[in-house]
C-alpha cells in the first residue's frame, strides 16, 4: 500500500524508496508463491494481493520480464484459493471475505494487463461467479462484511478499478454517506474515511452529494493528520500508523489527481 500511495503520489518508480519496497515484497515470496513473511503456515490471499500490486506498479514496464516467475507464482497461489461460490478467504481458514476476495480478483486482472500471454489474463468465469456472490451477499443497507465500513468501501472501490459500477456499487456509496457525520469523517477511523474517499473517487460518480462528501473526507483527513505526517488509527489518538497513513495519502493523491483528470496508476 505505500508504494501505492508513493506512485500515485508522483514518487517516480525509480527512486530508491520504490525500488527497496519491491525487492522487499519479492525476498519474501515464498516457495508456494505467497508474498509475505517468510514464516510457517497457511499464506495470506489479500496480503499476496496487495504485495503483487506494489510489485506490478512499483517495477519500470521494461523490467517485467525480470519479475515473470515471481508473478505468475503469485497468481496461482491466488487462484487456488478461490472457492465454489466465487470468493476468497482473506486468510486460509478465517471464513470468506468480501473485501479480501475484491482485493485478490483485481489483484490477478491487474496482473493479466500487465502481461500479453491470454492465460495470465483473470478468467471471466472468476468474475462472474464473483459477482453472484456479492450481488447475494450484500445487505438492504448496501453494506458487506457485517456492515463493515472501512470493508464496504474497499470493495467498491476495487470493483470499481476492475470497471465495475452497478447497482452493488451505488448502494454501497449511499452507505458510505450514511455515516459521515458534519465533521466530514467518515466512522471513527482515518482509515475508514481514507477508503471511503478512494470509494468515491473510483467511482466516478457525478452525484453532487457524493462529490460533496468526498471534498468533506479531504478536509477530515487533513485535519487529522499528525505532527509527524503520518494518520492514527483513531481520530481520537496520537500515534501514526503506516498502513492508515498509507491509506491516507493514496487516497488524497487519488482525489487530488482526479481533479486534473490523471489518471491513478491503477487505472482510474
Amino acid at each position: 500500500m505505500v508504494i501505492l500511495a508513493l506512485i500515485d503520489a508522483h514518487v517516480p518508480p525509480y527512486d530508491m524508496s520504490i525500488v527497496q519496497g519491491v525487492r522487499f515484497i519479492l525476498s519474501k515470496q515464498r516457495e508456494d508463491g505467497f508474498l509475505q513473511w517468510s514464516g510457517p503456515g497457511p499464506g495470506s490471499y489479500y496480503g499476496t494481493a496487495r504485495a503483487l500490486l506494489g510489485v506490478l506498479v512499483g517495477t519500470l514496464k521494461e523490467d517485467y520480464d525480470r519479475i515473470r516467475i515471481n508473478v505468475e507464482k503469485a497468481i496461482r497461489a491466488l487462484a487456488d484459493g478461490e472457492l465454489p461460490c466465487g470468493g476468497w478467504e482473506a486468510n486460509p481458514g478465517g471464513g470468506l471475505s468480501h473485501w479480501g476476495s475484491a482485493e485478490v480478483l483485481f489483484a490477478v486482472w491487474y496482473a493479466g494487463k500487465m502481461y500479453m500471454e491470454e492465460i495470465w489474463r483473470s478468467p471471466m468465469n472468476y468474475y462472474s461467479k464473483f459477482k453472484r456472490w456479492f450481488m447475494k451477499t450484500q445487505s438492504a443497507l448496501g453494506s458487506w462484511d457485517g456492515n463493515c465500513l472501512d470493508c464496504t468501501a474497499r470493495v467498491a472501490t476495487f470493483l470499481s478499478f476492475y470497471g465495475y459500477r452497478g447497482p452493488e456499487v451505488k448502494m454501497a456509496l449511499q452507505f458510505i454517506l450514511n455515516h459521515q457525520g458534519g465533521d466530514g469523517r467518515i466512522g471513527d477511523s482515518p482509515w475508514a474515511t481514507a477508503w471511503s474517499l478512494l470509494a468515491m473517487v473510483a467511482s466516478k460518480s457525478t452525484d453532487g452529494a457524493i462529490q460533496e462528501s468526498a471534498r468533506a473526507a479531504v478536509s477530515a483527513l487533513i485535519d487529522s493528520q499528525l505532527d509527524d505526517g503520518g494518520w492514527p488509527i483513531f481520530y481520537d489518538s496520537d500515534t501514526s500508523f503506516e498502513s492508515v497513513t498509507a491509506a491516507s495519502v493514496w487516497a488524497l493523491a487519488t482525489y487530488k489527481n482526479s481533479l486534473s483528470g490523471v489518471v491513478s496508476v491503477l487505472g482510474v
